[in-house]
């Protein structure tokens, strides 16, 4: 892709699933919004031949659709509103475009909260109610794909991690692939179901978010501390001790109270290598809540220090240790160790 004072080399082919939540993470100026300008058609024809099922959206030799005839629901870092109409006639101003009815206005107002602010103006609202204004604007488009553009990155923290949450909560009933642009960790954490690396002129394929976070490979790995994220499900927001239980596999973990959560909800933990104690066998009289005895598959060191991965059925889960405690344990693959978890954070 050639934009200005930009090159950016895919691989071929390079194939986005139509499902869940695909992240472009990388640096700020790496290139991300210059693929999502490609993808919709607001760059001006780069020599790039894009699908969507099978229709062709443009391809060298071949007049390009237009944008609003892609198919996508675009929401960018300061989306703008139509500043002389109220919230409601932004909200349906897409539904003169479109027979589709994936999403009617009064499901979409009611999923973002938005009735209250029906009536104001945009000038009338904060920044992260419009972002969410703007994201209604954008599923009733109807869309085949959202593209969020790092749509959260000019909002307090608050405004932010609600409209995450919100996300979370909500894409997984409104089944429409998503492609998010962001820089921030924790929003990659949260929502994305794989990751697509763009750095130094390169966009690499997808890869499944466990394996970003988890492979020595991967810039998340290599870039900050090891983490773990495993999936589960809610089996008591809060037991009689006052705390949650999610069930990851066939082992059980307790958690904080999952205040908001209901029974059978699917939810992300997120544990940092650091918060694991390797132990040769169960101890008691410790603080820490879970403790699972759990086979090591992989070892790898770099200077001083080992991660092993342990195995919680098909998820991993990664502790550091230094290399003298490696090797006093014997934590070689195919054994065997407790692991003395001292926090499970809820994402």
């Amino acid at each position: 892709i050639e934009a200005p004072g930009r090159t950016l080399a895919l691989p071929e082919p390079f194939a986005l699933p139509g499902e869940g939540v695909t992240v472009l993470f990388g640096p700020s100026g790496a290139g991300k919004s210059t693929l999502v300008a490609a993808l919709t058609g607001l760059l001006p024809a780069p020599p790039l031949t894009v699908r969507h099922g099978d229709a062709l959206w443009q391809a060298p030799g071949h007049r390009p659709l237009p944008p609003e005839a892609r198919g996508v629901g675009l929401v960018q870092q300061l989306d703008p509103l139509f500043a002389h109409m109220t919230v409601a006639d932004n909200l349906r101003f897409p539904l003169r475009f479109t027979r589709r009815r994936c999403f009617t206005f009064d499901q979409v107002v009611e999923a973002l909260g938005l009735a209250p602010w029906l009536n104001r103006r945009p000038d009338q609202l904060s920044g992260g109610q419009r972002q969410r204004v703007a994201l209604g604007r954008a599923l009733l488009r109807q869309p085949d794909w959202l593209m969020l553009d790092e749509p959260f990155s000019a909002l307090d923290r608050d405004s932010r991690r609600a409209l995450v949450r919100l996300l979370q909560r909500n894409l997984p009933r409104w089944q429409v692939p998503l492609l998010l642009v962001t820089h921030a960790l924790d929003e990659v954490e949260r929502l994305a179901d794989r990751v697509v690396f763009v750095g130094d002129g390169q966009v690499r394929p997808p890869v499944p978010i466990t394996a970003a976070v988890a492979s020595p490979e991967s810039p998340l790995f290599q870039a900050h501390a090891p983490v773990s994220l495993l999936f589960g499900t809610v089996v008591m927001p809060q037991d009689e001790r006052g705390l949650g239980q999610v069930a990851v596999g066939s082992h059980m973990l307790a958690t904080v109270p999952l205040e908001g959560f209901e029974t059978g909800e699917p939810v992300r933990l997120r544990i940092p290598a650091a918060q694991i104690l390797l132990a040769k066998q169960r101890l008691d009289e410790v603080s820490a809540l879970n403790q699972l005895a759990l086979p090591i598959a992989e070892r790898w060191q770099a200077g001083q220090r080992v991660t092993v991965r342990l195995m919680l059925d098909d998820q991993a889960l990664l502790a550091t240790v230094t290399a003298a405690t490696a090797e006093r344990m014997g934590l070689v693959p195919g054994a065997t160790v407790w692991a003395v978890i001292k926090a499970v954070g809820i994402l």
